[in-house]
């Protein structure tokens, strides 16, 4: 998959992390340590934003047990600045 990044057709790129872990059912934590994989992906999404104009990510609570967290990691990897959750405010109440 990582070499398929190498060769985009497109100024958009958009990459899926969906994991094999059908059996997690409790997504409010990292279950899986996926480190090294992300590690992976961040550099190929270096080289790859050199090469498109916009690339999108997308984590799936299989890939690691909790996916926003996972997208928190992957942002730190890109030197990027994740909003944290004790950030965030009180969601509204849409009644």
């Amino acid at each position: 998959m990582m070499t398929l990044a190498g060769r985009p057709t497109s100024d958009v790129a958009y990459i899926r992390w969906m994991g094999p872990n059908r059996d997690l059912v409790d997504y409010s934590r990292i279950q899986v340590d996926r480190r090294r994989e992300l590690e992976s992906w961040a550099a190929v999404i270096a080289a790859l934003g050199r090469r498109v104009k916009t690339v999108y990510g997308y984590v799936n609570n299989h890939f690691a047990g909790h996916s926003p967290a996972s997208a928190r990691d992957l942002q730190r990897l890109l030197h990027q600045h994740p909003v944290e959750p004790d950030q965030l405010g009180e969601q509204m109440s849409l009644f």
